[in-house]
């Protein structure tokens, strides 16, 4: 299993693909009739306890989701478990991020970082609209962005460890 499709819609897909000893992925829009990459994640190696994005070694594809297709993912980094349910949600059109990290300690770096792939015709990146959802917890979650990068990133406070923490967050083609 090399390439794994969950398409939201006609013009947004997500394609997961195998990167060393992990899952990658990337966003793809399809502007003109051709599917092209908005995002990539950005991956770590497998000597990161804290990777630029999840660190995913599994994955399983559920087809039977209510809304759409469901890839399941799980995978470990230094002594942290991740796992992450991303859905094709055909109907809404988007595809719907839910990621948690298990650690036993502070976090240096927690979130989901991409590349930004520009057209090598176009001055500006492709259009995404991006939300990430409020989860009631003490930790925060925003959107960080430069031209080349962008992020979810989740900070914390501190709290008791061991602890999940775990972020959410939207993808529709603008």
């Amino acid at each position: 299993m090399n390439n794994i499709v969950l398409a939201a819609s006609d013009n947004l897909r997500l394609m997961f693909d195998r990167r060393g000893d992990r899952w990658g992925h990337q966003i793809e829009v399809n502007p003109d009739g051709a599917w092209v990459a908005a995002l990539s994640s950005i991956e770590g190696s497998p000597a990161d306890d804290w990777p630029p994005s999840p660190a995913f070694q599994h994955i399983h594809l559920q087809t039977f989701s209510i809304n759409g297709p469901t890839a399941l993912l799980v995978g470990k980094a230094g002594a942290s478990h991740w796992s992450a349910a991303i859905e094709a949600d055909r109907e809404a059109g988007v595809l719907r991020f839910d990621i948690a990290c298990r650690l036993s300690s502070g976090p240096k770096y927690l979130g989901s970082t991409y590349s930004i792939i520009k057209d090598r015709n176009e001055s500006a990146p492709r259009r995404l609209r991006i939300e990430v959802a409020m989860i009631n917890d003490a930790c925060l979650r925003a959107i960080q962005a430069s031209e080349t990068e962008m992020a979810v990133c989740v900070t914390s406070e501190s709290l008791p460890e061991p602890r999940t923490i775990r972020w959410k967050y939207v993808v529709n083609s603008a």
